[in-house]
């Protein structure tokens, strides 16, 4: 009793002394909040939905089952829908600990309140319709608060990553990560969200995902290593240190080890990817295709642990970048993304160019005589060029080219030996290391001023 009453009053001293307490502060969090409820096969629950419920899902401890959804609109029920189901961790042995056989999520739409599940046919042993929403809540936090809309991370070819810390995650309710040696293949996948959601929306998205895989499924984190938005930005998705070990993900029942799975947050069986999407899915790849050493166009032979295409111990070649549905029973990533995957393979081939960064530009604005230094650096050799070009016609008036790592330029201002006139210049580096195609240029402006002195050339 004595030992409680102390704790107690700590904690009130704590309470009293944190506005002052530098690094201790309550701050607004967002807390997954999942409601669920008890399901009797062939009859029917309709649950009503509270502001903040984003998705539903059915889940249950063993056996099959084929669930149907359906929402309550302006215009009355929703046709039914079937939802894709998946096994459990003893149904598929690469999977995460103590994982519920269930339905991939079925994402609440606008306006609707509420929503009718049935669990039509199999012998599911307690089955339970999930509902996945969040609540705001205040909490004793010490040094960075847990959301960070602008925290990011990242790396040359990957670009910047939002960190979990970003998108809010709550880090109690995962499990340790599971690493391991190497990745040699990524699995594309889509969420089957709505696709009209606006930039904001998504970190919610991506926590409602969160919540369901770890508090629904019991998934040890979220399924997929990565995921991209519709605005090309890319989300760290399972916990662990990507730039540094290779996470093993819960992404693709039966061939999770040593593959990285990204997912495309939205329904593209309904909509082909947006251009940003596309070259975000594509950066993922040239990352792990980079970071690991191989070709994102080539075939790599898997095993099966059990999946539901291919029984355990069935060796397949596919792809190094492949679709959900290469490896499993299911439509992912959806009809309108999955013909591209060629396409982007081929992207992804070209972004392991060298990538031109670093760049510093020194001595603007350029008062002739008086130089200006173009330095940047390349990710590996390669054949550079750095050229200058006026600002009335795009002519160029001084180029430096080689080869190395290290492109630079020097240029005194002048054109034909008179000082140039002033204005903004543009300067563009290019490389190429004669394998994957010419790097993406960079450019920018150097701009010119009146000359300091001019000597004109004698003679």
């Amino acid at each position: 009793m004595r030992r409680t009453r102390l704790l107690l009053a700590a904690a009130v001293t704590a309470a009293l002394i944190a506005p002052v307490v530098p690094g201790l502060a309550a701050e607004s969090l967002v807390a997954p909040v999942l409601a669920h409820h008890r399901l009797t096969v062939g009859v029917p629950l309709v649950a009503e939905l509270a502001p903040g419920d984003r998705l539903v899902g059915v889940t249950w401890q063993r056996g099959h089952a084929t669930v149907e959804v359906r929402w309550e609109t302006a215009l009355g029920w929703s046709p039914w829908e079937t939802q894709e189901s998946e096994p459990g961790a003893t149904d598929v042995p690469d999977g995460d600990r103590g994982v519920r056989p269930g339905t991939e999520p079925a994402w609440r739409p606008r306006g609707v309140d509420r929503v009718e599940v049935r669990v039509t046919r199999g012998d599911p042993v307690h089955p339970q319709l999930v509902v996945v929403g969040e609540r705001r809540t205040r909490r004793w936090v010490a040094a960075a608060p847990a959301y960070a809309a602008a925290t990011t991370t990242g790396e040359e070819r990957l670009g910047p990553v939002v960190s979990r810390a970003g998108w809010g995650a709550d880090e109690s309710i995962r499990k340790r990560p599971t690493y391991q040696p190497r990745v040699d293949a990524v699995v594309v996948h889509h969420t089957v969200n709505a696709n009209d959601y606006a930039a904001e929306e998504v970190p919610g998205i991506v926590r409602a995902i969160y919540a369901y895989h770890a508090r629904g499924r019991g998934w040890d984190d979220i399924a997929y290593n990565f995921l991209v938005d519709r605005f090309g930005r890319v989300y760290e998705g399972r916990a662990g240190g990507f730039r540094t070990r290779a996470i093993k993900g819960s992404h693709t029942g039966g061939f999770n080890e040593r593959t990285v799975g990204v997912a495309m947050i939205g329904n593209l069986d309904v909509a082909a990817p947006e251009a940003p999407m596309v070259e975000g899915v594509a950066r993922v790849t040239a990352w792990a295709a980079d970071r690991w050493g191989f070709d994102p166009r080539g075939s790599i032979a898997l095993t099966s642990r059990g999946s539901t295409r291919y029984p355990a111990g069935r060796t397949v070649s596919v792809p190094r970048m492949l679709g959900h549905r290469d490896l499993s029973a299911t439509a992912c990533p959806g009809g309108q993304a999955y013909p591209l995957l060629s396409a982007w393979r081929d992207r992804t081939w070209r972004l392991l160019a060298p990538v031109i960064t670093d760049v510093v530009v020194d001595g603007a604005p350029v008062h002739s005589p008086e130089p200006v230094h173009i330095r940047a650096r390349l990710t590996a050799p390669a054949s550079w060029t750095i050229t200058v070009t006026t600002p009335y016609a795009g002519l160029v008036v001084t180029s430096s080219s080689g080869n190395g790592d290290q492109p630079r330029l020097e240029w005194d201002g002048r054109i034909g030996g008179l000082p140039a006139a002033p204005g903004d210049y543009q300067w563009t580096a290019t490389a190429d290391d004669g394998v994957h195609g010419p790097s993406d240029p960079v450019s920018g402006i150097v701009q010119v001023g009146v000359a300091r002195r001019f000597n004109p050339p004698t003679g």
